[in-house]
């Protein structure tokens, strides 16, 4: 997983190597705060804000979960789909964004998916 910003540029703290599948968006992603927790237990990566409304998150931890709920809705859009099949729509329908050692497949685009762009 690699991690972009709003100009869809890889992050400083992103992932990077032959293994990186998919890009998201991860640059100050607003979220819920206490939320999101990590690995250890107790240890908030999204901690409460004076208001107790948002916070951010940047980097991996908040692409990820763009790129599991993309996967979550095409299953629930047709169950009998495997695994393999719904990783492959989701890299199919990538926006290609350059070196795939940076950005793997490209920016999952959720879109392309919907439309059957592959």
């Amino acid at each position: 997983m690699a991690a972009v910003d709003y100009n869809n540029v890889r992050i400083s703290t992103s992932s990077v190597g032959d293994k990186i599948e998919l890009s998201a968006p991860a640059d100050s992603v607003a979220a819920a705060p206490g939320v999101l927790t990590a690995a250890l237990p107790g240890a908030p990566i999204c901690p409460a804000t004076v208001g107790g409304t948002m916070c951010f998150l940047s980097g991996t931890s908040a692409a990820s979960p763009h790129v599991a709920a993309a996967a979550a809705l095409l299953k629930a859009y047709n169950p009998s789909l495997s695994n393999s099949t719904i990783r492959t729509q989701l890299d199919c329908a990538a926006l290609y964004l350059g070196d795939p050692t940076w950005y793997g497949n490209g920016l999952l685009k959720m879109k392309n998916v919907i439309l059957n762009f592959c």
